[in-house]
């Protein structure tokens, strides 16, 4: 991590340089993203606990859990890229 952390000494406050931060629009956006996201692995986790809580006869198969953790992990990796950079 590329950061210029620097901790300020006898407290837990660290500060970062102006430009470590995302402008508001990029945290608005980031959050939009997250929330698509968010949905993504929830309705995954409440399929996952009916399956095991009503013991369904056709649980969730695991291609198709692989294909939903997939979507969650390029849609983690792309906001990765688009609000973070290469530097993190």
């Amino acid at each position: 991590m590329n950061t210029a952390e620097n901790k300020q000494p006898w407290t837990n406050i660290v500060v970062y340089r102006p430009d470590e931060y995302l402008p508001r629009e990029e945290l608005e956006k980031l959050r939009e993203d997250l929330k698509r996201t968010w949905h993504t692995l929830g309705w995954l986790h409440l399929r996952l606990a009916n399956d095991l809580d009503i013991k369904t006869a056709s649980p969730l198969p695991r291609p198709e859990i692989a294909r939903r953790l997939g979507e969650v992990k390029k849609q983690i990796e792309k906001m990765m890229d688009v609000y973070l950079g290469e530097d993190f």
